[in-house]
């Protein structure tokens, strides 16, 4: 669970810096679309979406304790904020570094 909290906090990163960068409303939408369902369809415990199922599978009578339902919200928030960061970290690091060089070189001709 721990690993695939970590994929859909990246795949939730890789989306905010993608629509960033895209123009029009319906790329947008597509993008969303695309995103949202390689986390469903590859069944990533996405804190939001997730917690919202078993949130509603608890009121519905599903054999899930309290205890159970923590470790998830902890492990999941944990691995989202993982995949996240840490994509968001690396693209940043790359821009910097890969901007810097770029700077030096113009700089030296």
């Amino acid at each position: 669970m721990f690993a695939g909290a970590i994929l859909a906090g990246w795949l939730m990163a890789l989306l905010a810096w993608i629509l960033t960068s895209v123009g029009d409303t319906i790329s947008r939408i597509v993008v969303i679309f695309v995103i949202a369902f390689l986390i469903g369809v590859g069944h990533l415990p996405h804190i939001i979406a997730t917690n919202g199922e078993i949130i509603v599978g608890m009121l519905a009578g599903a054999d899930i304790s309290i205890f159970e339902w923590l470790r998830f919200v902890l492990l999941t928030t944990v691995g989202n904020v993982i995949g996240g960061v840490a994509f968001v970290a690396l693209l940043n690091y790359s821009y910097i570094v890969r901007g810097s060089d770029e700077s030096d070189i113009e700089m030296d001709a």
